[in-house]
């Protein structure tokens, strides 16, 4: 019924979608650079650059500088970098532009391409914004950035520019523009309500840590909470687990963990939905909305560090490489020996990937949800796998990697507990109550996965079914040194669902013959039988009626005669 009504609803937007999109003033190019063999349709480079912000942030948390670490974090950096340029005379008719329109600096005495504005250049303005094009060699990225890390030779400087063509004339800056960058890792989150409210995914999410949370201002920021509380805010390190912890390993996976894997990952799941509430159901003249949401979920979950082409780079920070990672720890990788080549998960996801680009390109939007569903199954499968291989570590290997191996389960179960809710909710609070590193001590008291790795691990294989996961999908953790499963935890077996026959006997003269065949429900033979009667009706009403308009017919004829005469 949902899909249903959401095929409605899509097909009611495509005609007036003229009138609900933005015009695109900028030109589009024919090619875009490929994200890992993804030839996305759209300019997503900045987008696909917010990596680098992840980047920045791991090294200055490497350092424990969480000062730094938060500036990037609540600043950005690399994404859609942007100025801000005072002017010192007041835009008039004969310097407006339109937004979109090119921005051209002077270098060298030549203008020069440099970006295009951000917001329309109207008459009175004293200032613009414009956004920095994405350059290969240069560029301009300072945002929350210690200044010794600050690239600024893309920079604009205070020399004259202009707008729209280096014929018009030109504007004079006053003084050195300011730059920021527009993008921020912690917006995926503090801005999720007013983006994602009644997208599926998030709508699980937030109601599942709504449960926890008390303070109505802090509606659906559940992953930005997290993250901060690891990086020291005051506002949220009530439990002073952190400050109680010897050296800075759990702090900084709970940080990176709780970036990518809470936040990162359930915007890149909106951007899938967003591309689906953008597509113009049979237009495809009229999808570009929609191709270039389905292509920021490709670039978020990617990242420009794992490059162009398909198998990526072991520098990747963002969900890609998560998965590339986890295939080598449970043989779940392409390779015929299962821990070589592309993990399985982004071989299927980029297949999704491709087909969902296609299908919102031609206006497929219904199908295209089916494919988002997919994707987002793909996404858990390392969630699920990096949860219990910190719980087989915290319970089985007690005291290898202590508090670093508790935050990482404590991190990976926040990623999935509420998909684990969505199924069975005994089995989200066990895995609360038994990974919760705020409430539990595996250092000291041992607390921390009481209940055993055996039945912790046959509660969570439980909900794979309902997730769409299988077996196979998660594979069985390796030991490092032997390349074999550990004994605690091999490959589980799927369900397996029974087909119900019915063994009927056949006598004959000479022997008995044993026939096994399904029998055809009741309401099956009743449906046909209806049918059946249905279609006679129709046959006699047909006759009937036939006979009906032969009679008007004649009658008609008759009449025809009286008045007029016959025609011989």
């Amino acid at each position: 019924m949902f899909k249903a009504l959401l095929a409605l609803a899509l097909f009611t937007e495509s005609a007036h979608s003229a009138a609900l999109r933005s015009a695109k003033t900028k030109s589009r190019k024919l090619s875009f650079a490929a994200i890992a063999g993804y030839q996305p349709g759209s300019d997503v480079v900045w987008h696909n650059n917010l990596d680098k912000d992840v980047k920045a942030i791991d090294g200055y948390v490497d350092s424990a500088d969480l000062t730094a670490a938060t500036a990037v974090y609540t600043d950005g950096a690399y994404s859609a970098p942007y100025a801000t340029i005072t002017l010192d005379a007041a835009i008039d008719g004969s310097t407006a532009a339109a937004k979109s329109a090119v921005v051209y600096q002077k270098v060298s005495g030549v203008f020069t391409s440099i970006g295009y504005l951000k917001e329309a250049a109207e008459d009175g303005d004293t200032s613009i914004q414009m956004y920095y094009e994405p350059q290969n060699a240069v560029g301009c990225f300072t945002g929350g950035l210690l200044t010794a890390d600050q690239e600024t030779d893309g920079c604009m400087t205070d020399e004259d520019i202009k707008l729209t063509s280096t014929t018009s004339s030109a504007l004079v800056i006053d003084g050195v523009p300011t730059n920021a960058a527009k993008r921020n890792l912690q917006g995926f989150s503090t801005a999720a309500n007013d983006k994602m409210a009644g997208q599926v995914y998030y709508n699980m999410y937030n109601a599942y840590y709504l449960a926890y949370q008390t303070d109505a201002t802090l509606h659906g920021t559940y992953a930005d909470q997290f993250i901060l509380e690891a990086l020291g805010d005051t506002t949220y390190d009530v439990n002073d687990k952190f400050d109680a912890m010897t050296g800075n390993d759990a702090r900084a996976e709970c940080i990176m963990k709780g970036i990518v894997y809470l936040s990162v990952w359930m915007y890149t799941v909106r951007e899938m939905e967003d591309a689906i509430m953008d597509c113009t159901a049979g237009d495809v003249t009229d999808n570009e909305d929609g191709v270039h949401a389905w292509d920021e979920a490709v670039a978020f979950y990617t990242g420009s560090l794992e490059g162009t082409g398909s198998e990526g780079s072991s520098s990747g920070k963002m969900l890609f490489r998560l998965a590339e990672k986890r295939c080598g720890n449970y043989g779940t990788c392409s390779g015929i020996d299962g821990v070589s080549g592309t993990s399985k998960v982004n071989v299927n996801i980029f297949a999704e990937f491709a087909l969902g680009r296609d299908q919102v390109g031609r206006g497929d939007c219904v199908a295209l949800i089916d494919t988002k569903d997919r994707a987002v199954t793909q996404m858990s499968i390392p969630l699920i796998q990096g949860m219990n291989r910190y719980a087989y570590k915290v319970s089985v290997l007690r005291g290898t990697g202590s508090e670093k191996s508790m935050a990482e389960g404590h991190t990976f179960a926040a990623t999935i507990l509420p998909r684990l809710a969505h199924c069975d909710a005994s089995v989200a609070a066990m895995v609360k109550t038994n990974l919760d590193m705020y409430t539990k001590d595996e250092v000291t008291d041992g607390t921390a996965m009481a209940i055993g790795f055996a039945p912790f691990l046959a509660a969570v294989e439980s909900t794979y079914p309902c997730m769409g996961i299988s077996c196979a999908d998660i594979g069985c953790l390796l030991d490092s040194s032997t390349g074999e499963c550990y004994a605690e935890y091999p490959v589980c077996s799927d369900p397996v669902t029974e087909v119900t026959t019915t063994e009927t006997v056949y006598v004959t003269n000479t022997e008995t013959e044993k026939t096994t065949k399904e029998e055809m429900p009741t309401w099956a033979v009743g449906a046909i039988i209806a049918a059946s009667i249905l279609m006679l009706l129709a046959c006699f009403y047909g006759v009937w009626a036939k006979g009906q308009m032969n009679a008007q017919a004649q009658a008609y004829a008759d009449l025809e005669q009286k008045l007029h005469g016959s025609k011989a």
